[in-house]
């Protein structure tokens, strides 16, 4: 007889099966979940980096760790533990994994309510950084615990009578024991007072010094230590003196070592500060953590409100640069005052280098109070401006460049340091029409004065009426790229008779005339093919730009013996590995 399934009975039995599926389902999960905790630990030591750090944040973000290291990790995050140097800091994880992995504050909160911070900062000098991990160490890095440890310092008591501290401050045998000799302090851009008051004194007398806190106490000092201090008056040992320091008090340079990867050290430490503004040239490697170094130099530098980074190189016709914000304000127009001078002027319209206030200073050295600097390449004219409005010098000034922004910043900041009467000449323009001019001014000035009528002077002689060749006492040519391509520009000058070797003095009687000191900068490189280094290069490159064309070398030796125009060069700074920024100085 056969049994007649009705219809509910069929979709109960679908029912049932397709539970039975889902439970084996979840019991599979479930199982899955419990392996992969149980093998938490060993996973941490074998994986590759990515998957441990996978398995640590899944860990963590549980909170049912059984594994005993998770545990301890657990169990000690927000503590405090104390180094071989005595510095407290939040306890750091003894796994390799740690990269400053961040969690939710909301997770951490409900599983371990002893956090300190909104944040997990584990700290290890990694290759290399994920994109989030290094988006949440820009945010919080100034949270990290190596930048803010508390350290303990012991301390001794001195007497202040006579010049007790002074003499235990200078001792070379209690260096070693002081504060100041703590390797945490030498990297501090603030000097750390290690001479306290003592507010136990019971009379005012003493004070309280510092120690390193490895100092032991004294019956543990040597024999000859102990005796020391005993001549010094110091019987017994002070309080300890918790310190707390912060990221605030640390360099730029420590910071970011701490910080950066090991892969990417050394850290960044030059840059050029232009007004309010750090401009760096990031290296490749330090690329990634742009953001990251420029926030450090915004909050530790106080000056300083906008980082900027240079991208590619210096080009076009003005010689500007582009460049890219990685912290504070996007604002490059700048004020800086250089030996008293005042300038303003905007990064992204002309060029500008810090580094050559230096060599501003050396040619302000060889300029004589009244004289004419001529400048065809001026830029916002710092080097005009000096020569013009120092009062110890007080130079006429002929300028020239190629940017017209470069021009008009000249103008106002002339206008600015009420030195605008000085400066006779500004144009914008080429620098070879501007320094060929200067020449056929003064032949024009020549025959002109050969047409006039002879006179009589005082003493009855019949001379030529003449005023002096008026050309600049100095030309300074400082644009290194190609300046030297333009010194063609003065074969156009009159050549002076009275520069000849033996020839009479050229500043004095009438028309007597000017020989002006040529100042051109150059790149240059050693030469190992010819056995020349980079000063002969250079040399020979004004010699060459400045000759007719022919035979260089026998027209340099013949001008040299006829004129006597030997040039001198003068390093002034190096730009590259063997390539070096020169001046050559001749009449």
């Amino acid at each position: 007889m056969t049994t007649r399934v009705t219809g509910n009975e069929r979709r109960g039995r679908q029912l049932l099966l397709r539970f039975s599926g889902f439970l084996s389902a979840a019991l599979t999960v479930m199982a899955l979940i419990t392996a992969t905790r149980a093998l938490a630990p060993v996973v941490a030591y074998i994986a590759p980096q990515r998957v441990r750090s996978h398995f640590m944040r899944r860990a963590f973000a549980s909170g049912n760790c059984r594994s005993r290291r998770f545990s301890v990790l657990r169990s000690t995050v927000g503590t405090e533990t104390r180094n071989e140097n005595n510095i407290t800091t939040p306890y750091h994880s003894p796994l390799p994994t740690s990269r400053y992995v961040y969690q939710s504050s909301r997770t951490l909160s409900s599983r371990n309510p002893a956090l300190p911070l909104e944040s997990t900062l584990m700290h290890s000098n990694a290759n290399e950084l994920t994109d989030v991990e290094l988006k949440n160490l820009v945010a919080h890095w100034r949270d990290h615990p190596v930048l803010n440890p508390m350290v303990t310092f012991r301390s001794w008591v001195v007497p202040i009578k006579g010049k007790m501290i002074q003499a235990i401050l200078n001792s070379k045998s209690l260096q070693p024991y002081l504060a100041s000799r703590h390797e945490l302090l030498q990297e501090m851009h603030v000097r750390l007072k290690i001479v306290r008051d003592y507010t136990d004194s019971t009379d005012g007398t003493e004070k309280l010094i510092l120690l390193h806190p490895d100092t032991p106490p004294l019956s543990e000092l040597p024999a000859d230590v102990q005796q020391l201090l005993r001549n010094c008056q110091i019987h017994e040992n002070g309080p300890v003196m918790p310190t707390k320091f912060t990221y605030k008090d640390f360099t730029a340079s420590y910071i970011l070592s701490q910080l950066l990867p090991i892969a990417v050290h050394p850290p960044p430490t030059a840059f050029e500060t232009i007004g309010h503004v750090a401009h760096l040239n990031l290296k490749e490697r330090h690329w990634p953590y742009r953001f990251l170094i420029g926030q450090v130099l915004l909050e530790t530098l106080p000056l300083i409100e906008s980082v900027i980074n240079k991208v590619g190189e210096v080009s076009g016709p003005y010689r500007t640069y582009d460049f890219g914000l990685l912290a504070g304000r996007n604002d490059t127009r700048v004020k800086l005052t250089e030996s008293g001078v005042q300038l303003q002027f905007d990064l992204a319209d002309v060029y500008w280098c810090s580094r050559l206030s230096e060599e501003r200073q050396r040619l302000l050295r060889t300029f004589q109070p009244g004289q004419i600097i001529a400048d065809p390449f001026c830029g916002v004219g710092a080097l005009c401006l000096l020569a013009a409005s120092l009062p110890q010098r007080n130079c006429t000034i002929w300028a020239n460049d190629w940017n017209p922004k470069a021009v008009e910043y000249l103008r106002e900041n002339a206008r600015r340091n009420h030195v605008s009467d000085r400066i006779e000449r500004l144009q914008c323009g080429d620098a070879y029409d501007f320094l060929m001019d200067m020449g056929l001014q003064q032949h024009q000035k020549a025959s002109t004065r050969s047409r006039k009528e002879d006179v009589t002077n005082k003493d009855g002689n019949h001379v030529t009426p003449t005023e002096p060749m008026r050309l600049p006492d100095h030309v300074v040519m400082n644009y290194p790229v190609e300046a030297p391509k333009f010194l063609g520009a003065l074969r156009w000058w009159p050549v002076p008779p009275s520069s000849r070797r033996g020839s009479t003095t050229r500043d004095g009687g009438i028309g007597s005339v000017i020989v002006p000191r040529v100042h051109v900068y150059t790149f240059a490189r050693a030469d190992p093919t010819t056995d020349r280094d980079a000063e002969e290069v250079a040399v020979d490159l004004v010699a060459a730009n400045l000759l007719p064309l022919g035979n260089t070398i026998h027209c340099r030796t013949e001008m040299n013996e006829d004129y006597d125009c030997d040039i001198q060069v003068h390093p002034v700074r190096d730009v590259a590995p063997g390539k070096v920024v020169l001046c050559g100085d001749f009449r």
